[in-house]
């Protein structure tokens, strides 16, 4: 059987399931897409974000990127990633997210590489 095809929404689904089980992060999409967008630029990771499109131009003050707002709003309507807070300022991942076997599309050499870029992920969206 052959690896199905993935599409760049699923390299944030798995970064963000990396972050682990009841793990926060902040719910603001200039910090996601920036941080996503530096470390897209990190000659390690370049390859897994080879198929996004960041764009910023006078529409978008930061390099906004529709592809992980795809994402984003898959994780949210299949209830795999909760946004809360008063203000629904937070993500957090859920337990069946955290669980979720990526092995179909992807490497094992592509997950490590998507665990350091989730470790790094949760790292740099608290300095942006």
């Amino acid at each position: 059987m052959g690896r199905e095809i993935r599409v760049p929404s699923d390299v944030v689904v798995a970064i963000f399931a990396f972050i682990g089980a009841r793990k926060r992060f902040p719910y603001n999409r200039e910090k996601i897409d920036t941080v996503l967008y530096k470390l897209s630029q990190e000659n390690e990771f370049a390859d897994l974000f080879n198929d996004f499109s960041f764009a910023q131009n006078y529409i978008w003050s930061f390099p906004y990127c529709e592809e992980i707002g795809y994402a984003l709003d898959g994780l949210f309507f299949s209830g795999l990633l909760e946004c809360i807070g008063p203000y629904m300022q937070e993500c957090e991942v859920t337990e069946n997210l955290a669980k979720k076997d990526f092995s179909d599309i992807f490497t094992q050499e592509e997950m490590d590489l998507l665990r350091r870029v989730s470790e790094k992920f949760q790292k740099y969206v608290e300095e942006v």
